[in-house]
């Protein structure tokens, strides 16, 4: 369970788990060894969501068990559990998974996008530019020209010549 009501972030193990520790307030990320979940409860804030995708990507790095550090991270929204993420839960209820989230009938009307996404970094949970593929100059980057950059990887979004430079 991620949740940072106390104002601090804290992930904490669930043993026995089961559907009923999905708090609607909170993120949780469930490790399936070939892929870690990130189910994000309908009342999650913004904070949360981030550290936890965050807490999930260093989870996985730093897992001592021998997985590879590309093991998927996927998220899940609440009300919208694929079967791949209901197997991991002994007797999962469909109707009370979707009776905890009122918003997912209205994101289905406006023709919601993808409800399960895959995430590799934090920068794809909070919709960075790629540094691989999106290269800026320095001055554009030093005046703060260019928004959506990962700030703790601002030098990556420089061409190999203009870094040189620098």
């Amino acid at each position: 369970q991620c949740s940072n009501v106390t104002g601090d972030f804290v992930v904490e193990e669930i043993f026995n788990y089961n559907q009923d520790d999905l708090i609607n307030e909170d993120v949780f990320i469930l490790d399936a060894f070939s892929e870690v979940w990130v189910w994000v409860g309908g009342e999650a804030n913004k904070k949360e969501k981030t550290d936890a995708f965050q807490a999930a990507i260093d989870y996985v790095k730093n897992a001592p068990d021998g997985r590879s550090n590309d093991t998927p991270i996927l998220q899940v929204n609440s009300g919208a559990e694929p079967p791949l993420f209901t197997t991991h839960f002994f007797g999962w209820d469909d109707t009370k998974a979707k009776a905890n989230n009122p918003y997912l009938d209205k994101l289905k009307d406006i023709g919601g996008g993808n409800l399960v996404q895959k995430i590799t970094s934090a920068a794809d949970a909070l919709g960075y530019k790629d540094p691989e593929k999106d290269k800026f100059s320095y001055s554009d980057l030093k005046n703060k020209k260019v928004d959506k950059l990962d700030p703790k990887r601002r030098e990556c979004y420089l061409t190999d010549a203009e870094f040189e430079k620098v």
